[in-house]
């Protein structure tokens, strides 16, 4: 509005001076057509801000407002029109030029010191948020400022401008809340994957320290196994090697490398079978061949009666054995004494094979060495691809006579018990 004064004071001065002076010197009429035309400028520029604010750099109320009621003393200044603290000018200066004053005319038009002190309350608040960085802005902080924009929206006073301040200012801070909050979250998960790695670190220690104590262990069980080993050889499986005449409970006695068992001849026309020295619960693969007769052949062998006559003159009262498919079984007599062969009552002598061209005592003995605690099921199966005829089987138990001996358990389980060192 002052600009706008001064232009029409200027338009009126140029109107006299044509009136007084109709031809003026050429020099001096061209310097007063360019002050006009920039003053021209200046109100152009204005008219464009006040499109969107009307009321910028204008007087308040027109500067017709009634003196009394004007609040001036040595605390306020007047800025356009109305009173502001002294403290508060500059900013409101600012504020009057480019968005208009902030009281309304149109409200409170008989309590201008009332409207004084709610611009003075708001312009607080204006100062603070013009003060303040973002990381001193708090929610509380921010309540107060709406309740006092609010209070001022009310009035209808001119503070439209600074409610979008006010909700970028709250979006902004929502949002470095947020970022805060992340931040904390990051650092938590920072700490925990600390925290994580540092139980790895223990975890891996302490599974090395396991493993090192298991083969620890594992070095300790090897000689003590041996050692045992070597105790149940020695002693049969008792505290001490006395047998006392009596038989070690399913332990069989060892055999030298090169000594066979002996048999006792055996009389074809008696059905008892003689003690070939061989426990039956050795496997049937690992002893002395046997020959089955047939009931028909049966019959032609009860040529002396129906039973055996003993040296003393007596009938023997003894079964013969039967194997499991119910025929009579007899040991083949070692000394060289005929045996009947299979289905044939002539006798025939069958000889063992050379064991050591089939099986050597290295390579059992490895296996044994290798897993000391084996049963007889589980050393004839890693020879099973090599057990395909009765010789192979003969030839593999008089190896195996000659270097270990089997023990039975309560369970009916044979184990294998290396005898040579």
């Amino acid at each position: 509005m002052e600009v706008e004064q001064s232009v029409g004071v200027v338009a009126a001065f140029v109107t006299s001076t044509e009136d007084l002076c109709p031809v003026a010197e050429p020099t001096e009429r061209s310097e007063l057509i360019g002050v006009v035309e920039a003053v021209a400028e200046v109100t152009v520029s204005s008219a464009a801000k006040q499109d969107k604010f009307p009321g910028a750099g204008r007087l308040y109320e027109e500067g017709k407002h009634p003196t009394e009621f004007v609040v001036l003393d040595e605390k306020y200044e007047d800025v356009g029109g109305f009173s502001v603290l002294k403290t508060q000018a500059s900013l409101y200066k600012e504020i009057w030029l480019k968005y208009g004053h902030i009281a309304s005319s149109q409200v409170l038009t008989d309590l201008y010191s009332s409207q004084v002190a709610v611009v003075t309350e708001i312009m607080t608040s204006i100062e603070d948020m013009n003060r303040c960085h973002l990381e001193e802005v708090s929610s509380e902080l921010i309540d107060l400022w709406e309740k006092k924009i609010k209070v001022a929206e009310k009035l209808e006073f001119n503070i439209s401008w600074l409610r979008e301040s006010l909700e970028d200012i709250k979006k902004i801070f929502a949002g470095e809340k947020k970022l805060q909050d992340t931040l904390v979250e990051q650092v938590q998960a920072n700490a925990q994957v600390f925290e994580a790695e540092q139980q790895l670190v223990f975890a891996n220690d302490g599974l090395n320290m396991a493993k090192e104590r298991l083969f620890a262990l594992e070095t300790k069980i090897s000689p003590l196994l041996k050692e045992r080993q070597n105790f149940l050889t020695k002693c049969g499986g008792r505290l001490l090697p006395f047998a006392c005449g009596k038989s070690t409970s399913g332990v069989i006695s060892p055999v030298l490398k090169d000594e066979m068992p002996i048999e006792e001849p055996i009389d074809n026309n008696s059905k008892t079978v003689p003690f070939t020295g061989i426990p039956a619960s050795i496997p049937r693969r690992t002893r002395t061949q046997t020959t089955t007769i047939s009931p028909a052949n049966e019959a032609k062998r009860k040529f002396s009666g129906d039973s055996a006559v003993v040296g003393n003159g007596h009938h023997s009262e003894k079964k013969p054995k039967t194997s499991k498919d119910g025929c009579e079984a007899t040991s083949q007599s070692i000394t060289g004494c005929p045996m009947p062969s299979r289905g044939s009552l002539s006798p025939e002598i069958t000889s063992t094979p050379n064991a050591k061209q089939l099986f050597t005592e290295d390579e059992i003995l490895a296996v044994l060495l290798q897993q000391p605690i084996i049963t007889t099921r589980e050393l004839v199966g890693k020879f099973r691809s090599r057990l395909n005829t009765e010789e192979e089987k003969l030839a593999f138990s008089d190896v195996m006579r000659g270097i270990c001996m089997i023990h039975t358990k309560a369970d009916g389980t044979r184990y294998v018990i290396l005898t040579k060192k």
